[in-house]
């Protein structure tokens, strides 16, 4: 009787959790049993045999493994005689021939001598599922009103949100009114101090202008070094892609250059030696007993070479003080401590030219043709070069002079400038008077020399050593700035 209740207990759970039409009642049969006539009477019935109850208060055509087993009336029962197994029990309601219910039943297995009957209530089922078809139509609806009730109170939310807002957009107008006639206010004061500081600022820059156009167009300092005045302005440095022998970090970009004076000639034997008599200054070589010689065709380290020495490694003969060669043999430090010398002594601003002022005059300033080399096309008319130098350094300004008027800026000798070098500075420095980097491990020189090959002459061409390294190629120029 124990396991008859707990059958019926899971065979009223699962059928009012079914919403089909067709019933199955799923029965047990031991292995090795045949099944039997379901219309076997309980008297044939053996211990392995059953009996199902069907009971419906409507009227219904029962089914059992698709076989009719008759109508139940309403109110009526139905028994079948079954022995345990699995079976198909459809009830099809008569009324408009629709399946009624389904349900699956597992009936466990049963002591061989115990008879049990098994009951099946199809209203109680119908009206199961009906009550469960109620409930989810109600949860269906409370969802619903909740959702409509979330939705009133979201309108009702953004409606307050949207009524603080203006109201903060009011006030913040105000607000915003009052700064701006603040501000207009201090910008009418800022504009009024602005402009006399403008008008003072353009008073002055006129009269640096007109100081400046009176300056004559060349400078002979009283250590006859002859300067040529550069006027200022703008120039694309680098060199363009169709260059012949252009290098990759010579790209073009806009710079905008100050006025300044830039040496006429290089610096030469004698007004260098000028230098060293006044001060008793060791040069790099002079300290470290060597420099870089040309030998045949190539480049030695010979003792005892200083700035008194050719490119060859030779001692000029004769009085230095009228030698007109361009002085070879000086590090970037000698040039420096040269400059250094000329502005303690004159209270002038002497220095190296930044790459940039080198460039800018190379090319001709605001009178530039754009020539390859620097004052033509033609390298031969301005420069000492491989073509044409004889393999040794000469006299300045022997060559064809540049639209400045400034001599041997391609070929002869190259020269020293103040900046560091960097491979990519052109794409990140400044553009307005570029000094060059901060820092670094080698200066730049620039123009070629006696010995080079005509790209190397090149206006735009870079080249660069270590500030303290000297040979026979390397000489100087100077700038003076006003």
């Amino acid at each position: 009787m124990k396991s008859r209740n707990i059958l019926i207990k899971c065979l009223a759970t699962i059928a009012c959790l079914l919403f089909n039409s067709v019933l199955y009642a799923q029965i047990i049969i031991p292995e090795n049993k045949p099944k039997q006539n379901n219309n076997t009477s309980p008297q044939q019935a053996t211990s392995n045999k059953f009996i199902l109850k069907i009971s419906s208060n409507l009227r219904c055509r029962i089914k059992i493994d698709g076989e009719d087993k008759g109508i139940v009336e309403n109110g009526g029962i139905k028994k079948v005689y079954l022995i345990k197994g699995v079976y198909k029990i459809e009830a099809i309601s008569t009324e408009n021939n629709s399946d009624f219910f389904s349900s699956k039943y597992t009936v466990i297995e049963q002591d061989l001598n115990t008879e049990d009957l098994y009951e099946i209530d199809l209203l109680k089922i119908r009206n199961n599922r009906i009550a469960n078809e109620k409930a989810a139509e109600n949860e269906k609806a409370a969802v619903k009103a909740k959702a409509k009730y979330d939705s009133i109170a979201r309108a009702n939310a953004e409606i307050a949100a949207r009524v603080k807002a203006l109201a903060q957009a009011k006030s913040d107008s105000i607000e915003r009114i009052k700064r701006e006639d603040i501000a207009k206010a201090l910008a009418i004061a800022e504009f009024k101090a602005d402009s006399t500081a403008k008008a003072k600022a353009d008073s002055i820059a006129k009269a640096i202008e007109s100081a400046w156009n009176a300056m004559p167009q060349e400078i002979i300092d009283q250590y006859d070094l002859t300067f040529v005045k550069v006027n200022g302005g703008y120039f694309l440095m680098g060199s363009p892609y169709s260059e012949v022998e252009r290098n990759s970090y010579e790209t073009q970009h806009r710079i905008e250059l100050s006025n300044y004076y830039l040496g006429k000639y290089e610096v030469t034997v004698a007004q260098f030696k000028e230098f060293v008599d006044a001060t008793g200054i060791k040069t790099d070589a002079e300290k470290d007993g060597w420099s870089w010689v040309m030998k045949g065709k190539k480049w030695k380290k010979q003792k005892k070479v200083t700035w008194q020495y050719d490119n060859k490694g030779r001692r000029y003969k004769g009085d230095l003080t009228e030698n007109d060669q361009a002085v070879v043999h000086v590090s970037w430090h000698d040039a420096s401590a040269y400059c250094n010398w000329l502005s303690e002594r004159t209270g002038n601003d002497y220095r190296l030219p930044n790459e940039a002022q080198w460039e800018y005059a190379a090319k001709g300033g605001l009178k530039s043709k754009n020539y390859i080399f620097s004052g033509s096309n033609n390298i031969d008319a301005v420069a000492w070069y491989l073509g044409n130098g004889e393999n040794r350094i000469h006299a300045v300004g022997l060559k064809q002079p540049n639209e400045l008027g400034i001599y041997d800026m391609s070929g002869n000798v190259s020269e020293w400038c103040s900046d560091w070098y960097e491979n990519a500075y052109y794409e990140k420095g400044p553009t307005q008077n570029p000094e060059g980097p901060t820092d670094g491990t080698e200066r730049i020189y620039r123009g070629g020399f006696w010995g080079a090959n005509s790209g190397d002459c090149r206006a735009s061409f870079r080249n660069y050593s270590n500030p303290g390294n000297r040979g026979g190629s390397v000489g100087i120029r100077l700038v003076l700035i006003p």
